[in-house]
């Protein structure tokens, strides 16, 4: 059980996300009758949408849910994450609208598939989040989420790059030197793109190297690799 600070809110937002990747952000009213709580049309800018959009996806990581739904309640324009562990949530047509149930079907289909593919038998397949990770000591020691973000934040407000968002990325795979998990490292210090990488100074360079703790790939992304991926 969680104790919570109950917020006055201008705006409320229910979110889907699917496989810590695929996010649908609703508008939502809670005041409303049940059957119109998801008639709702609030007035807010991209940006805001925005950093809901990464908010959901940083914490569907750290828990490491396939499927959830993460409630936003936005006051003074901050928007804080009121309800977030919902592993089997309410996707009804009647309830969610036809547009909502559909895009809820079709991913989940989608990724469903994407993981059957992907299954390697003999090997552990769970999608472990980074917070039980860290809990377990799998992965060095715990650091709660909220240090996380602070932590990502702190090492690209130190680069000369420019930022850019994770509804951009390109697959940094691509370039020589990246696997997955170096790419998981340089995303969650919010490096996203080729072009963050073609942009990067050896001073930037080490910073990096100091955050991930290895950067392979750190000569040819100097000498212009991701250059022309971007």
């Amino acid at each position: 059980m969680m104790l919570q600070e109950a917020i006055e809110f201008e705006s409320y937002f229910r979110c889907y996300c699917i496989g810590g990747k695929h996010v649908r952000i609703m508008h939502y009213e809670p005041r409303n009758p049940h059957h119109l709580r998801y008639v709702a049309n609030h007035d807010i800018s991209p940006e805001l949408l925005q950093t809901i959009h990464d908010h959901v996806l940083r914490l569907n990581r750290a828990l490491g849910y396939d499927f959830n739904t993460v409630e936003f309640a936005v006051r003074d324009g901050i928007p804080y994450a009121i309800d977030f562990c919902n592993p089997a949530p309410d996707a009804d047509v009647h309830s969610v609208g036809e547009e909502n149930f559909e895009w809820v079907v079709e991913t989940v289909a989608n990724y469903a598939i994407e993981r059957a593919l992907a299954q390697k038998p003999g090997q552990d397949n769970l999608t472990w989040g980074s917070y039980m990770r860290y809990a377990t000591g799998a992965v060095g020691s715990f650091q709660p989420v909220i240090g996380e973000v602070a932590k990502a934040t702190a090492v690209i407000d130190r680069l000369s790059i420019e930022k850019a968002e994770s509804n951009t990325a390109n697959d940094l795979t691509k370039i020589v030197g990246i696997g997955t998990v170096i790419a998981k490292k340089l995303h969650d210090i919010g490096i996203y793109t080729f072009r963050q990488l073609s942009q990067l100074t050896s001073q930037d360079i080490e910073i990096i190297t100091e955050a991930i703790k290895f950067f392979p790939v750190a000569s040819s992304v100097t000498i212009g690799k991701s250059k022309p991926l971007h």
